[in-house]
């Protein structure tokens, strides 16, 4: 100790001259640091779920908004119609630059059309599984949060292949 009292630390301290703490101060000294450490980090998880858990609360609430808007808006005809429109017209209004290569392409592929004998296979559009009527309950089924593997179940039960589900975009089967 040095003439204030306080304890002596530094490069220059010969260790084996200072008095050593004793066990019972330095056991009390570590025994409020745990406590204060502990009592620190139990208000801190306390205080982060609470938080944790008003946030799922708003985010569990806006899901479940955000899946009625969806089953609302899907039922609207009009709607779907608008959708189809608004591509429409998007894909219309292009950039001068866009239409002189889609030209140019075009002038390309028609002159090499010319060239070899003209084999043109009438395209028939493809309706894809989450298209098809009879998958359709299905894929409403897991848009509500139906856990997948109930709805495959079900599936079974109905008789219907359960793999159908691990890919909406696929061709459905005739």
């Amino acid at each position: 100790m040095d003439e204030n009292g306080l304890p002596i630390t530094g490069a220059g301290v010969d260790y084996s001259s200072v008095e050593a703490i004793s066990q019972r101060e330095l056991i009390t000294y570590f025994n409020m640091f745990v406590v204060r450490t502990c009592a620190f980090l139990n208000t801190f998880s306390t205080k982060c779920e609470s938080k944790l858990a008003v946030l799922n609360a708003r985010l569990e609430s806006i899901d479940a908004s955000i899946t009625l808007l969806e089953t609302k808006l899907d039922s609207v005809d009009e709607l779907k119609d608008m959708k189809l429109e608004e591509n429409q017209t998007n894909t219309e209004v292009q950039q001068p630059e866009q239409q002189i290569e889609s030209n140019v392409q075009n002038v390309q592929a028609i002159s090499q059309e010319e060239n070899l004998p003209s084999q043109v296979e009438p395209s028939t559009p493809v309706l894809t599984v989450a298209e098809d009527e009879r998958f359709k309950p299905y894929f409403k089924m897991l848009k509500f949060g139906v856990s997948e593997e109930s709805i495959k179940l079900k599936m079974r039960s109905d008789g219907v292949d359960p793999d159908i589900l691990s890919d909406p975009n696929a061709p459905a089967p005739p």
